[in-house]
């Protein structure tokens, strides 16, 4: 019964954060181009910037979720968990299926190099790509392309606190994860 009411406090807790960061962020200048946070789409004069808000995408709730409650998911065993990307090439690295568990989450960290990106499946929307990068270390626009434009507005030029890990949630149906860097770059899967 503690266990049951303990998780329930801490779900109600994780939605306050949550809806708390979204509005706080939301309150940025509406002539930017861009709300800044991702939570709202794109605004130009206090209207939705149609043109903007085409390549707009919500963040997903499922990424603040697992940022709380990421040590609760069951981590994604990999054979080769450091995985070295060198300049300009890719590494693929497989999730094998696990039925046994529904939703797993791969834990990815930037452990050398400044900026790496990481694309996977995602069920009914082709492919998404997330970028790490090296907290205080400079970024530009052409070593991020590949990135998010939401990320690339928060980690130029610097790249900011926590970039440098994420968590991906993957099914029991496993993933193919696909590792690339400009300049080369070293994740470590945990």
């Amino acid at each position: 019964m503690r266990l049951a009411v303990i998780v329930l406090l801490l779900l109600g807790l994780s939605f306050v954060v949550l809806q708390v960061a979204g509005a706080r962020e939301d309150k940025t200048d509406t002539d930017r181009g861009s709300s800044g946070s991702g939570w709202t789409p794109p605004m130009k004069s206090g209207e939705v910037d149609e043109e903007a808000a085409e390549d707009w995408e919500p963040p997903a709730l499922m990424a603040g979720v697992l940022r709380v409650f990421g040590g609760f998911v069951p981590a994604v065993a990999v054979e080769q968990p450091e995985v070295i990307v060198r300049a300009g090439e890719e590494a693929v690295r497989s999730v094998p299926p696990d039925t046994d568990s529904r939703m797993r989450a791969a834990r990815a960290r930037l452990v050398a190099g400044s900026v790496a990106t990481i694309s996977f499946p995602v069920p009914e929307k082709g492919r998404r790509t997330l970028c790490l990068c090296l907290p205080g270390q400079p970024m530009t626009r052409d070593a991020t392309t590949a990135c998010p434009a939401g990320w690339r507005d928060e980690n130029i030029p610097f790249c900011q606190r926590g970039s440098d890990v994420t968590m991906i949630p993957v099914s029991e149906l496993g993933a193919q994860f696909v590792y690339a860097a400009p300049r080369g770059a070293t994740v470590r899967m945990e």
